[in-house]
């Protein structure tokens, strides 16, 4: 994914065929995060806490199952959607700032929750996870977000 153009506020970047095959593949996957997984606190303040901590997983899960509908739609509306890729080699993303950074949060969570899958290992760890298919497709998307969150970071972060 490499960023061709920055315009009036777009962001245009070029993909290969299997970039863009591996992004609907890890878009696909959203959500990874448990709504529930960052507890307002681990103290012993948690129980006096339960009903603001009931409302913010509700508001978590409203959220994912709002930005679920919308990689549905990103899916077929930007990126050519999931089942045949026609067009031309190299495609052309083009995003807003906006979408850029909702783009990042959705991977985020994605790549994020593929490292909670995975038990949460330290750098150093990665490589001596058991090598079963399960874990090296939930590592291997975990590690393609990684690749498109820098990317998108990289191109936000130039004014």
């Amino acid at each position: 994914m490499k960023l061709v153009s920055r315009r009036g506020g777009r962001l245009a970047f070029q993909l290969g065929r299997p970039e863009r095959r591996v992004l609907l593949a890890a878009l696909a996957l959203y959500p990874q995060l448990n709504a529930a997984h960052q507890p307002l606190t681990r103290s012993k303040l948690r129980r006096k806490l339960a009903e603001a901590e009931a409302l913010l997983h509700e508001v978590r899960s409203d959220h994912q199952r709002e930005n679920k509908k919308l990689v549905t739609v990103f899916i077929r509306d930007r990126l050519g959607g999931s089942e045949a890729l026609p067009g031309e080699e190299p495609f052309t993303l083009t995003l807003t700032r906006p979408e850029a950074n909702w783009l990042l949060e959705v991977l985020n969570d994605v790549r994020v929750g593929s490292w909670v899958k995975l038990g949460e290992p330290e750098e150093d760890q990665l490589r001596k996870l058991a090598a079963t298919p399960a874990k090296l497709r939930t590592l291997a998307a975990m590690e393609f977000c990684a690749f498109f969150q820098s990317a998108l970071l990289e191109a936000l972060d130039h004014r």
